[in-house]
């Protein structure tokens, strides 16, 4: 991921602590953090700074990905995450299924899906189920 944002002239910063374990999908859940971090790419300016951190808390693994860019106008927020829908004022190429299949994939696993101010930039917030304490240790023991 860090090579994406390279070509960007970007840099990403990873804040973690214990890594959460949440059930799903690998690929899908992959592919969901690679929509988000190329939205960073694709819609704001060369050099732009992204942060990604993880947590958990509350029973959810809480997934951040905030950048300094220009940021989401409050309005198209709701818009942005419906399949082929755009921001009113995007000045880049795209689909408009970026942040819909992140909706998607996220809903598919029983998460939520935020799209807030970060004051600069964006802030995309992912909460996802914690795996259950007796399935993680289930599957630490492989």
């Amino acid at each position: 991921m860090e090579p994406v944002l390279a070509d960007h002239d970007g840099t990403l910063t990873l804040e973690a602590g214990a890594l959460p374990m949440v059930a799903g999908d690998a690929d899908l859940l992959g592919q969901m953090l690679v929509n988000v971090l190329d939205n960073v790419v694709t819609h704001t300016p060369r050099g732009t700074h992204a942060r990604l951190s993880l947590a958990s808390d509350g029973g959810f693994a809480r997934i951040t990905v905030a950048d300094d860019g220009p940021g989401l106008a409050e309005a198209d927020r709701a818009r942005v995450v419906q399949a082929f829908e755009r921001a009113a004022q995007a000045e880049t190429r795209g689909s408009g299924l970026g942040l819909a299949i992140v909706q998607a994939i996220v809903r598919f696993h029983g998460g939520t899906l935020r799209l807030d101010d970060a004051r600069p930039g964006l802030a995309v917030r992912i909460a996802l189920p914690l795996m259950p304490p007796d399935a993680c240790a289930g599957s630490a023991a492989g």
